[in-house]
């Protein structure tokens, strides 16, 4: 038997999480759909709607987007620079842009890693490197999305938890924390981790490029949270950004663990229940909660046209640099 090759426990393992990912995302699914239909009022939903501020709703929308693929391909350029790898930041803007939209409706945004393929096909990048980076930037888009959804805890802004509730997970996300760092050092030398840590050390082969990895990923959930702003105001929702994060980050983090893909029905229903505890009617809270479903669209939609224009002018260029 190859080492390529599964044995029948490692197959049955891999089925089983299969079903359990599928049993918890479809349990999610019925339960919040079934909150949407019961709750939402789709009559005075659709009415706001149509009174939104469009320029706020779609050209704020496009704007913020345009923004968050520009941050999102410069810290994936840089990460690659780092590991000895270096591509026009132009390609890597036009990979990146054409999947992000994609990965919206992939479980952990995993579509992305199609952006390695396309690479790797054009001998422009190594699997390896390409795959660690990826990682590495899934990494720390769930780190700072914890630390936003914590600091907005701390600051009195998630209702879901007592503040005393918030302040002992703060305290006992430190020690596990260093506990983990500490787990993978002790592992930095057995089997496949020795590859992955010298891959990784390599990739953050600095403090410099660490800091840079985390203020890239951190101005990029910023720009996020400015483009769920703007779709909540376009309906008429004035709310302090810090609210915002609130509602992003811990959005953000349910739809991860929902396995649902995109969120459907997760988001709307978690979205308009957050914002109905910062005070916001039930009705503007629901109309909220699919103006920022809309922003999610436009994602998609701004992603397709880049993919569009990979296809026709993109290929095309990664040629002349091959």
């Amino acid at each position: 038997m190859t080492s390529s090759e599964e044995t029948p426990q490692e197959e049955g393992k891999k089925k089983a999480g299969r079903w359990i990912s599928l049993v918890i995302a479809v349990i999610f699914l019925f339960f919040c759909t079934r909150y949407i239909v019961s709750t939402f009022q789709w009559d005075v939903i659709f009415s706001t709607l149509r009174g939104a501020s469009l320029w706020m709703l779609f050209g704020g929308s496009v704007v913020v987007l345009f923004a968050y693929y520009i941050v999102r391909a410069l810290r994936w350029h840089l990460l690659l620079r780092s590991m000895g790898t270096v591509i026009p930041f132009a390609v890597l803007y036009q990979v990146s842009s054409a999947l992000i939209g994609l990965s919206l409706v992939t479980p952990m945004q995993f579509a992305e890693m199609l952006k390695v393929e396309l690479l790797k096909r054009a001998k422009q990048i190594g699997r390896d490197s390409g795959y660690i980076s990826f990682v590495l930037e899934r990494v720390a888009d769930l780190l700072v999305v914890f630390l936003l959804m914590m600091l907005t805890a701390v600051m009195g802004y998630q209702p879901w938890l007592s503040m005393e509730v918030w302040r002992w997970l703060l305290w006992l996300s430190i020690p596990g924390a260093v506990l983990g760092v500490f787990v993978l050092w002790s592992l930095r030398e057995r089997w496949i981790f020795a590859t992955i840590w010298r891959r990784v050390a390599q990739a953050i082969g600095s403090w410099r490029d660490l800091v840079t990895l985390v203020l890239m990923t951190i101005l990029g959930w910023l720009i996020v949270a400015c483009g769920w702003w703007c779709c909540l105001y376009a309906v008429g929702i004035s709310i302090h950004f810090a609210k915002v994060l609130a509602v992003m980050s811990s959005m953000s983090l349910l739809m991860v663990l929902s396995m649902v893909p995109g969120g459907v029905g997760v988001a709307e229903a978690g979205i308009a229940a957050l914002l109905i505890q910062f005070g916001v009617s039930a009705t503007d809270a629901q109309t909220g909660a699919i103006a920022v479903r809309l922003f999610g669209i436009m994602t998609i939609v701004l992603g397709s046209v880049h993919y569009i224009v990979w296809s026709v002018v993109g290929r095309k260029a990664l040629e002349k640099v091959s």
